[in-house]
């Protein structure tokens, strides 16, 4: 058993360091009015990368990558700036997954800013790594009935490596 697992971890490593093939995405879009949304699927034994940044009112941002078939490595950037904005990732890596989201919401005198953040990683033989920052504020002052909110959510599993998550959040409603 244990030689087995040595010599899946060496053809794991082999892979990973002379894989040719890699999935690449960097998605930027910019709506002052309406809505931002945008999903990206990556699939393939291969090391996948995805950039988002969305700047709108409405912002809703997925990244899914070796769900169907499972990548070495996987990398997903999101950073979202507007009033209601949602962002979830899901990972399955034969490596390591590394993900990281950025939102900030602002609201005016009606609407509530609101941040949803969701990551979901599985590695088999390396590291979760995980970073959420979110930050709301209502912005408008003697406007108690603006709230603001912030929602994360993250579950790891690694079989043979580490889970490292953090979460920093602030909502500010004067």
């Amino acid at each position: 058993m244990i030689r087995k697992l040595i010599l899946a971890a060496t053809a794991l490593m082999a892979l990973s360091v002379g894989a040719q093939a890699q999935n690449t995405v960097t998605t930027t879009q910019v709506n002052l009015i309406g809505t931002n949304t945008s999903t990206t699927t990556q699939n393939g034994v291969t090391n996948s990368s995805a950039t988002l940044s969305q700047t709108g009112i409405l912002n809703t941002g997925t990244a899914n990558q070796g769900l169907s078939i499972a990548s070495i490595n996987n990398s997903n950037t999101m950073t979202q700036n507007g009033v209601f904005n949602t962002a979830s990732t899901g990972q399955v890596g034969l490596g390591s997954n590394g993900n990281s989201m950025t939102q900030t919401g602002l609201s005016g005198t009606t609407g509530a800013a609101q941040n949803t953040a969701t990551a979901g990683q599985l590695a088999i033989f390396g590291n979760n790594g995980s970073s959420i920052s979110q930050t709301t504020s209502t912005n408008v002052a003697g406007n108690f009935g603006v709230a603001a909110f912030n929602h994360a959510m993250v579950g790891q599993t690694s079989i043979f490596g580490s889970n490292t998550s953090s979460v920093g959040q602030l909502a500010n409603s004067p």
